[in-house]
């Protein structure tokens, strides 16, 4: 995905499973640059989440209707059911609705007054849950 061609690809909030060197699985409310090939995201710098994507490269990347699985994300540390991914040492939200199981091509520092890095990730498997997307 291009800068130019990322510019016009939506922002979608997801819910952003990572793992830490302890094994603990890390939940946060994110928004992201939804491609079919690629996805791009912006986490704080002091996050969890950059601090796992740093360690291990890949991340599961989630939609879902659960507007209290998006509040806990944001807000706490959620505990949902999970299952592990297909293609890369993740885990799938069990009530998700679909997902997306990405590598990391790149982490780099986020033009901007935020500390925030950016985050290119490359598809290497997706998956369909079994209840159907009803919205927010």
């Amino acid at each position: 995905m291009s800068a130019e061609a990322g510019e016009r690809t939506p922002l979608i909030e997801t819910v952003v499973t990572t793992t830490g060197d302890d094994g603990v699985v890390n939940c946060a409310a994110m928004g992201v640059r939804w491609g079919e090939e690629e996805l791009v995201f912006w986490p704080f710098d002091a996050t969890r989440t950059l601090r796992n994507l740093r360690h291990h490269g890949e991340a599961v990347v989630h939609l879902t209707d659960d507007v209290l699985l998006f509040v806990t994300a944001a807000l706490g540390h959620p505990h949902p059911a999970m299952r592990p991914a297909t293609a890369i040492a993740g885990l799938v939200i069990e009530r998700a609705n679909s997902w997306r199981e990405v590598v990391v091509t790149e982490i780099a520092p986020s033009i901007g007054e935020l500390p925030r890095s950016r985050v290119r990730a490359r598809v290497v498997a997706s998956g369909t849950g079994t209840r159907p997307a009803l919205g927010l």
